[in-house]
């Protein structure tokens, strides 16, 4: 191979690996009023990084300028669309023998849950109305150490 060929090459194997790493940003997406939730995954479109919900809500990413993740909620048949920025939420919707996962990594098809409250789970989402859209959620461990009070001797 010629070194041109061999640089073209690895350029593309570089390509190649790069593209295919890139993790797409699930979430979990449930409304107040029902007993089911569905996991979307964000796809880029025109630039534009989006889900779009079953009942044609679209969530794009905005950029903001405090360094805050927000999001432009786009209904239909609505002119002024709301942006809201991720805070932490209350509550998730665990499906039966749902494992707590901390991130989601595909799409998945309705899934019933019974709504619920974790003192040491800390979720972070976005809520408009009764939609709720959870994007991670954090465990928090509390351990408790002894240390102690001893004072090294000195010389």
């Amino acid at each position: 191979m010629q070194p041109i060929q061999v640089y073209q090459f690895l350029v593309l194997i570089l390509t190649l690996t790069v593209t295919s790493v890139v993790p797409l940003q699930c979430v979990k997406a449930f409304y107040d009023q029902d007993n089911y939730y569905k996991i979307y995954c964000f796809k880029d479109r025109e630039g534009i990084s989006s889900i779009k919900l079953t009942n044609n809500i679209t969530i794009e990413k905005v950029k903001s300028t405090n360094n805050e993740a927000c999001f432009k909620i786009v209904k239909p048949q609505e002119t002024i669309h709301e942006i809201t920025c991720m805070k932490r939420l209350e509550e998730s919707c665990l499906g039966d023998n749902e494992v707590h996962p901390t991130k989601w990594t595909e799409e998945s098809d309705i899934t019933k849950c019974k709504k619920s409250r974790y003192v040491n789970e800390l979720y972070r989402g976005i809520k408009n109305g009764n939609l709720t859209v959870i994007f991670e959620v954090d465990v928090v461990l509390y351990s408790i150490m002894y240390v102690p009070n001893e004072q090294p001797k000195r010389e």
